[in-house]
């Protein structure tokens, strides 16, 4: 009989493929549905389609996913015990502001929300400069609200005190 050890540097390059490969499925499997769904016709005339939003944001991750398994290919990987600070990791803190962020939304307005969610995610995910992290953000939230609202068409949610002063849209 004969026993494979296993180290911690081969399970982390295979949870980075398997992140990757899982990413690139969805990547694949968003872009085909989103040429399927720009193939049909509509009652009514949408600017980003139905399809043509879907289509965008997978290839986005299927670039940022394919970025993401050629950064960490020849990454070395230190062998040490993780802290307890790790085991609620990025994705878990993540799930908790996705869960937070609608629930916000109504009360401090559609851009502030985002600029809130996406400051806040991008600390998580370990970029450590608040004014990066700020700027960043200002830019997610402001392309949101323009393409949500401006370039779709859509009413966004906004709290009463802001629609009674007419501060936002």
């Amino acid at each position: 009989m004969h026993l494979v050890c296993i180290g911690k540097e081969d399970l982390v390059g295979t949870a980075t493929l398997v992140e990757g490969l899982l990413l690139i499925g969805l990547a694949a499997a968003g872009t085909w549905e989103g040429v399927r769904l720009t193939q049909e016709e509509l009652v009514t005339p949408e600017p980003l389609g139905p399809g043509w939003y879907l289509f965008a944001i997978s290839v986005a991750l299927m670039v940022c996913a394919l970025a993401y398994l050629v950064s960490s290919r020849g990454r070395a990987t230190a062998a040490k015990k993780p802290d307890d600070s790790s085991r609620f990791g990025p994705v878990a803190r993540t799930s908790v502001l996705l869960v937070l962020y609608p629930a916000v939304i109504p009360l401090i307005s559609y851009p502030i929300g985002s600029l809130v969610f996406f400051v806040l995610t991008l600390r998580v995910f370990g970029v450590s400069s608040w004014v990066k992290c700020t700027l960043i953000g200002i830019a997610f939230a402001l392309s949101f609200q323009f393409v949500f609202a401006d370039l779709g068409g859509l009413l966004l949610p906004q709290p009463q005190w802001a629609s009674e002063l007419r501060i936002l849209r």
